[in-house]
């Protein structure tokens, strides 16, 4: 899986994602986010490659400011599974299901 993060605002300091499995457990938390809870880092993009099993997955892309932006398109073998040209608010989550 590729997750590609292209930014559409101009704090892309306040970019962070998460995945979740379909326990609601934390799987990967990507750039821009670290356990105090600090989005503010030095973030001008950003792309991961991870592997997933088959299963539903919680994907949270999340504005710290609350402003709203952040684009992003989460893709797996070529298939786009979810994107958005830019959350709302403090972020939005997407469901998706690897076969």
């Amino acid at each position: 899986m590729v997750v590609t993060f292209t930014f559409v605002d101009n704090f892309p300091e306040e970019a962070y994602w998460q995945l979740f499995d379909n326990s609601d457990d934390t799987l990967l938390e990507g750039d821009g986010y670290d356990s105090t809870g600090d989005c503010y880092l030095d973030l001008a993009g950003s792309t991961k490659v991870f592997c997933l099993q088959s299963g539903e997955y919680k994907f949270f892309v999340g504005d710290c400011y609350g402003d709203g932006g952040v684009g992003f398109e989460l893709s797996s073998g070529g298939t786009l599974l979810a994107s958005s040209a830019g959350v709302a608010g403090f972020g939005e989550e997407f469901i998706f299901t690897l076969p």
